[in-house]
C-alpha cells in the first residue's frame, strides 16, 4: 500500500521516509515491476513478431506457436474502429516474413489491396467472378503419426449439412428422416460413382504409359447438379418437392448468383504466403453465411490439413456469422478450435463484441480454447456478460471502456497480460487503413492504381 512513498525512497535528493517494516516483501523482479505506477508487466515472448509496444515504449512480441502455448488459436475483438483490422493485417504481414502462411475469409472486403499489393492470390466470390469453390472437394488428410488418407465420411456430412442449409433458406420443415438419409446416401453414391475412395490414389486419374499406370491429374469431383439430379429422379415424392428447394442453388436454377458453389473448383493455392477469399459481393441474407461456411471448409481441405510441419492461420473476419451458424459453420468452427493445433493451424476469429462468444456452442469453444486475446475498445454490454470468462481486472474493464483509443489493445496471452499500442511502419499503415477519412487511405488509393498501370504493361510486353 506504499508504493508511491518506497519509490520516493529511490530518489537521491528525496528525504528520509521511514517505511514500515511490515511492507518489506520478498518477490521477483518481474513482480516488482508490477508495483511501480508507470508499468504494467509484459509478456515473457520474445520471439514471433513485434505487434508494437507498451505504455514505455518497448517492444512487445507476440509468438503464436510458443512452446508454452496449449494451441496457436487467437482472438481479436474490438468495436468498429477498434483497431482491430489493421492489427490482423500487421500479424499477417510480419508472420510471412517468418515463415507463417495465412488464408483469410474477407467478409467486407477490406483485405483485396493488402493481399494484392503482397503480390498473392485474392478470390473473390461472386456471379461475375470466374472464380468457383466446390463443397465436394477432397484431398489428401494426414495424421501426426503419419497415416494418408481421404476423409470421404467428413465431406460427406458437410456436403449433407450445407445441402440442408439451402434447402431450410425456403422451408425450415421440409426436411424429414427420409429426405435426410436419401441426401446423405447420394452424396456417398456420387464419389463411388468417380471412384473416389479413402485411398490416395482414387484422387487421381490413371495414365497408362507401356506396361506402367502412373498417376495423372486429379479427379473431377462431384457437384450439386448431380445431387439435385437424382433428388429430382428420386421415386418419393417428398424428395422430388426437396430437390426442388435446392434447384436455385445448383445451375439448373434461374439464379447465377446463388449457383456459385456448383461447379468445379477454379482455384489453386500452391504454396503463396497470404490468401485472401473476397465474399462479401455474395448475396447478404442468403449466400453469405453460406459462402463462409464453404470457404472455411475448403480451406479445411485445401490449406489447413496440408503439411503438417508448415505453421499456418485461418483467419475469419466477423467471426460472429460462422459461430451463430447452427446448421454448418457453427459446427465445424466449434470442431476447429477444438483440433486444428493437430495441422499445426491457428484458428483466429475477428469481430466486434465479447458478447457474441455466449452465445453459441462455437463461441464458447473459441473463448476457452484461444490462449492469446486481443481486446481492443469493447461496449459495455460486451464487457459485463464475458469479464469473469477471461478474468478481466475492475482496472482491465475501465481501460477498454473508458481509456482505450484507437490501436490500444489489452493483450492477454494465458495468464499473461500487456497494454500495447500496435501500430506499424508508415507503409504498412498506409496499407491497412480502412478509415476513407485518413490521408494514407487516398494515398493508397493511387499506388494501387499506379501497381496495376504496371501490372498491365508488364503482360502487353509479355503479349508483345
Amino acid at each position: 500500500g506504499f508504493q508511491l512513498d518506497a519509490l520516493k525512497t529511490t530518489i537521491p535528493t528525496a528525504p528520509p521516509i521511514e517505511v514500515m517494516k511490515e511492507h518489506f516483501f520478498s518477490m521477483e523482479t518481474s513482480n516488482l515491476a508490477d508495483l511501480f505506477p508507470f508499468n504494467n508487466g509484459s509478456l515473457s515472448h520474445k520471439t514471433g513478431i513485434i505487434i508494437g509496444v507498451d505504455m514505455l515504449d518497448r517492444p512487445v512480441w507476440i509468438d503464436g506457436w510458443h512452446p508454452n502455448l496449449t494451441n496457436q488459436n487467437m482472438l481479436i475483438v474490438g468495436r468498429s474502429g477498434a483497431g482491430k483490422t489493421q492489427t490482423i493485417m500487421l500479424i499477417t504481414h510480419r508472420s510471412a516474413h517468418i515463415g507463417i502462411r495465412s488464408a483469410i475469409i474477407d467478409w467486407k472486403g477490406e483485405y483485396r489491396d493488402f493481399v494484392i499489393a503482397m503480390n498473392c492470390p485474392y478470390i473473390e466470390l461472386g456471379e461475375d467472378s470466374i472464380h468457383r469453390i466446390n463443397p465436394y472437394d477432397v484431398d489428401v488428410t494426414e495424421e501426426l503419426d503419419g497415416r494418408k488418407y481421404v476423409d470421404i465420411e467428413t465431406s460427406a456430412n458437410f456436403v449433407q449439412a450445407l445441402v440442408y442449409k439451402m434447402i431450410r433458406t425456403f422451408d425450415a420443415k421440409v426436411l424429414n428422416g427420409e429426405i435426410k438419409v436419401f441426401i446423405l446416401d447420394a452424396i456417398r453414391e456420387q464419389y463411388k460413382e468417380k471412384g473416389i475412395t479413402r485411398e490416395i490414389e482414387s484422387l487421381y486419374e490413371k495414365q497408362s504409359s507401356g506396361r506402367f499406370n502412373i498417376k495423372g491429374q486429379m479427379k473431377k469431383m462431384p457437384e450439386l447438379s448431380g445431387l439435385y439430379e437424382k433428388m429430382a429422379n428420386a421415386d418419393s415424392m417428398s424428395v422430388r418437392k426437396a430437390a426442388d428447394l435446392l434447384k436455385p442453388f445448383t445451375r439448373q436454377g434461374n439464379s447465377p448468383s446463388f449457383a456459385i458453389f456448383d461447379g468445379q473448383s477454379t482455384v489453386e493455392l500452391k504454396n503463396a504466403p497470404i490468401i485472401g477469399f473476397d465474399i462479401h459481393k455474395l448475396e447478404k441474407e442468403i449466400m453469405r453465411p453460406i459462402g463462409v461456411a464453404a470457404v472455411a471448409k475448403w480451406l479445411d481441405e485445401k490449406f489447413t490439413k496440408r503439411d503438417l510441419s508448415q505453421k499456418k492461420r485461418l483467419i475469419i473476419e466477423e467471426a460472429q456469422n460462422i459461430f451463430d451458424d447452427e446448421d454448418v459453420g457453427g459446427v465445424w468452427a466449434e470442431s476447429q478450435y477444438r483440433e486444428a493445433r493437430f495441422t499445426n493451424t491457428s484458428v483466429t476469429g475477428v469481430t466486434q463484441g465479447l458478447e457474441v462468444f455466449t452465445r453459441s456452442k462455437a463461441g464458447i469453444a473459441a473463448l476457452k480454447n484461444s490462449p492469446i486475446k486481443i481486446i481492443g475498445i469493447q461496449e459495455r454490454v460486451d464487457i459485463d456478460k464475458v469479464q469473469g470468462i477471461l478474468a478481466l481486472t475492475d482496472g482491465e474493464t475501465n481501460y477498454l471502456l473508458t481509456q482505450a483509443t484507437k490501436g490500444n489493445m489489452l493483450v492477454k496471452i494465458d495468464n499473461e497480460k500487456q497494454y500495447v499500442y500496435v501500430d506499424g511502419t508508415r507503409f504498412e499503415r498506409m496499407l491497412f487503413t480502412t478509415n476513407p477519412n485518413d490521408p494514407l487511405y487516398h494515398e493508397r488509393k493511387e499506388y494501387m492504381k499506379e501497381l496495376f498501370r504496371k501490372k498491365e504493361m508488364m503482360k502487353s510486353e509479355k503479349i508483345g
